[in-house]
């Protein structure tokens, strides 16, 4: 996610998967070539049908979410658009409880416990009614860990800090 626009009483956070579409039409496009020149061949017609279903799959899962908290309205603003669906929620900023990311580690090699690839992490937001919006999902981000506890380098977390400070909530860390 990327803060696009942040001013006394604005932000505007964006993550757009853009380059999750440009390689689904790609390989969509790829896939169909090769049905089209495949000269009736039945293993290439399979490889390209293969190549067509997932240049499909991945234009179908491809998102675009913009957050944007208004002071002066005092409201979050959830707009997520996709192929599949669509959502926009309002709520005030009064009922946002806090700003959580989730992340889970793994170790490249038992020996060596400083240095932890994160599987995957994403950011959450939580309302005080208990639920909750996803709002992004990153995979293969390094981690050192000196001495088995986890850092966290400032660059890593300048959106989620960033959102958290501006609504006024705590920033939550689970490793």
């Amino acid at each position: 996610m990327k803060i696009t626009k942040q001013t006394e009483s604005l932000l505007v956070v964006r993550n757009s998967s853009m380059s999750t579409v440009v390689v689904g039409a790609v390989v969509l496009l790829a896939g169909i070539l090769v049905l089209l020149y495949s000269r009736h061949t039945v293993g290439i017609m399979v490889v390209g049908l293969g190549f067509a279903i997932a240049g499909l799959a991945s234009l179908l899962v491809a998102r675009d979410l913009t957050v944007t908290a208004d002071r002066l309205r005092a409201t979050v603003t959830i707009r997520a658009r996709s192929p599949l669906r669509s959502m926009n929620k309002t709520v005030a900023i009064a009922d946002v409880d806090r700003v959580t990311t989730d992340q889970l580690y793994a170790a490249d090699s038992p020996s060596d416990i400083r240095i932890m690839n994160t599987q995957w992490s994403k950011m959450i937001l939580v309302f005080k009614d208990g639920s909750y919006v996803v709002l992004d999902r990153e995979d293969g981000k390094t981690r050192r860990l000196p001495g088995g506890a986890a850092f966290t380098q400032g660059a890593d977390r300048t959106v989620e800090t960033a959102l958290a400070q501006f609504l006024g909530v705590p920033l939550v860390v689970n490793p």
